[in-house]
């Protein structure tokens, strides 16, 4: 289970760690260091608008990933490079964290309806998610795994974990 301290949220924060466990057994992380330093994450995660910061460079400062880890190819922060982007709006659909080296719709969405290609931790689809209004219970999917799945077409997408709807 994830946890989250409220007084640590309000911290500075200049690195940040994803840390991936199966069964309580960790088995892959990446570090990050912060373009900007001294800015808590409760600061940084607290606006969608305007949202879509790119919030590290370089990529990651150290990443571990362990022998037996599996089902790495279509996680959504281990399978793909490149830097962390917070708040990530296009269209109807918001992502709290995502990787730049993966698919990442355009604002406005190049085409009529939103794609929902886009995949990290904290998606939310069919929502006002620059308002923090309007949103589906049934949309959203706290880890949502690399693939092309693009809605209307495909409505069986993917997700890790117990943490999410059933849409």
């Amino acid at each position: 289970m994830d946890f989250l301290d409220s007084q640590v949220w309000k911290e500075p924060a200049d690195y940040i760690a994803i840390v991936r466990h199966q069964h309580g057994v960790v088995d892959a992380v990446k570090v990050f260091k912060f373009k900007h330093w001294g800015i808590s994450l409760l600061d940084r995660f607290k606006d969608m608008d305007p949202g879509r910061l790119v919030v590290t460079s370089g990529g990651p400062i150290q990443e571990s990933i362990a022998d037996d880890a599996a089902n790495l190819s279509d996680d959504p922060i281990f399978s793909v490079g490149g830097d962390l982007a917070f708040n990530w709006v296009y269209g109807d659909n918001g992502h709290r964290i995502v990787m730049t080296g993966g698919f990442l719709a355009p604002e406005p969405p190049v085409r009529d309806v939103s794609e929902n290609n886009t995949h990290g931790f904290g998606n939310h689809f069919a929502c006002r998610c620059k308002s923090n209004t309007g949103s589906n219970a049934a949309w959203k999917h706290e880890i949502s795994n690399i693939q092309d799945c693009a809605w209307p077409s495909c409505l069986n997408q993917k997700m890790q974990g117990t943490d999410h709807a059933v849409a």
